[in-house]
């Protein structure tokens, strides 16, 4: 099974978090007036963290056994193209 080494980037914890909620808008930069507005949020970098293709041994993979299991949906372009766009496309744009 072949796999890459990534970095996974995590919610920091805070303990301003239990005063202020964060938040995330998920806008272009250039449709706000200050872009250092678009978020609170605070990440940290999880290095080294080994990604495995499961795509060749998703049908081996239960649910009662593994604890999650492998569903595909088709996406290639139908007559329900148009809902599928809207359903997993969320873009904001501002003339």
């Amino acid at each position: 099974m072949s796999y890459v080494d990534t970095t996974f980037w995590y919610f920091k914890p805070s303990e301003k978090w239990t005063a202020v909620k964060p938040y995330w808008f998920n806008l272009p930069a250039k449709a706000v007036a200050d872009p250092e507005k678009l978020t609170n949020e605070e990440s940290i970098p999880v290095s080294s963290v080994r990604v495995y293709d499961i795509r060749s041994e998703s049908q081996s993979l239960q649910l009662d056994v593994h604890g999650f299991q492998v569903e595909t949906k088709d996406f290639s372009a139908t007559e329900d193209d148009a809902f599928w766009r809207q359903e997993f496309t969320h873009s904001a744009y501002i003339s």
